[in-house]
């Protein structure tokens, strides 16, 4: 004959060996979920490394082409030639002006991907998001 001992020692082992594949289990759900954030993360590196080194690039052909219009007006410090080359110039200027700006806005998603204004993911890092 089976003890009530017996019945009850038998049941709080299967509910241990039951808590236990439950929190191997969940032990498995964490991993798996943050491997697949370390991934979406490395992404999004990769994605803000590339962009934010070609906005580099973009601002120093500017800052070069400045630099070669800066020596040509030097040159020329007359006649109608010198007034395009110093609107050229100024132009440059207003170019390189506003290429900096946009690299500050993409400077946001230092804060990540998820806290950087959807029009800056959108229009810089050629993210669609869906709300």
């Amino acid at each position: 004959m089976v003890s009530a001992k017996s019945t009850r020692r038998d049941t709080d082992r299967a509910n241990a060996i039951q808590s236990q594949a439950e929190m191997h289990k969940l032990e498995e759900e964490i991993r798996e979920v943050l491997k697949a954030l370390r991934e979406a993360q490395e992404s999004e590196y990769q994605i803000a490394e590339v962009r934010l080194h070609a906005q580099k690039e973009c601002l120093g052909d500017l800052y070069r082409q400045l630099e070669e219009e800066k020596s040509e007006l030097s040159r020329r410090v007359s006649g109608s030639d010198a007034e395009s080359l110093m609107t050229n110039v100024l132009k440059r200027l207003d170019q390189i002006r506003k290429e900096v700006t946009k690299l500050k806005e993409m400077e946001e998603v230092a804060k990540g991907f998820g806290r950087t204004p959807r029009g800056i993911l959108e229009e810089y890092f050629h993210l669609a998001i869906e709300e």
